[in-house]
């Protein structure tokens, strides 16, 4: 059979310039992200003239308050605060659309963020996150005693992709690749399984808090990816 990769993240992977001869790519998206904007920005300006640590756990928390921002003609004086970046695309957002350099933790999930807040001062922390966001560093800051503030900018739905459910054939020459927790829950709901226990597919997942999703649903890791650019690993994964 011809090795096939399903891509569940939210959109094309740039860094996949050319395929390995005989290999099938499908673009299989199992989430869709709705941008919101909160009602009241003043809060937000406020803690903003305060210098804070300004924290972004996705690309799409910066890109949520870019489009905020600029189609409510407001405000932003974002060069004046830190800005934390979990994951490098996160980062390169923050560039693209801030002309900002953001600092990342050594590890780039909630626990590299703990680590890193330990080693440095405290300041007031400003979160953009998704409406569903993962509780570990809101909880940290609140146990510390630091001051924070939780902006939501966006929303991660789940959708059952039809085309994922008529591609997936369950066999072990076929490579499902997972960009986060909620492209595993949207697998689950595009091809009707109760969970991955059951799945011979070779599960990637791109970083550890969406392995711990796999795993937390019965799957077995085949791979877990450094980056999340898997141009370099194509021909590697389907030869083995």
């Amino acid at each position: 059979m011809t090795p096939t990769i399903l891509y569940t993240g939210l959109s094309k992977n740039k860094s996949i310039q050319s395929l390995p001869e005989g290999v099938n790519y499908y673009h299989v998206p199992t989430i869709r992200i709705e941008y919101e904007h909160p009602e009241d920005f003043a809060p937000v300006s406020e803690w903003l003239n305060r210098e804070p640590y300004v924290v972004f756990f996705s690309k799409n928390g910066v890109i949520g308050l870019e489009r905020w921002v600029r189609e409510e003609n407001l405000s932003l004086p974002l060069d004046r605060s830190t800005v934390w970046a979990v994951g490098k695309a996160t980062a390169e957002m923050v560039r693209e659309k801030f002309g900002l350099s953001a600092v990342r933790p050594p590890k780039q999930n909630s626990i590299g963020l703990i680590r890193a807040f330990e080693t440095i001062p405290p300041k007031p922390v400003l979160l953009f996150s998704a409406r569903k966001s993962r509780p570990q560093f809101p909880l940290w800051l609140e146990k510390q005693g630091w001051e924070y503030r939780r902006v939501v900018v966006y929303a991660t739905r789940i959708i059952h992709n039809q085309s994922l459910a008529e591609l997936f054939r369950n066999k072990p020459d076929e490579y499902i690749v997972f960009t986060s927790p909620s492209t595993v829950k949207g697998f689950l709901k595009s091809t009707g399984l109760p969970n991955l226990e059951n799945v011979e597919s070779r599960l990637i997942s791109i970083g550890p808090t969406t392995s711990a999703e796999i795993q937390s649903s019965g799957g077995h890791i085949f791979e877990e990816l450094v980056t999340p650019d898997i141009n370099d690993y194509l021909t590697f994964l389907t030869s083995r």
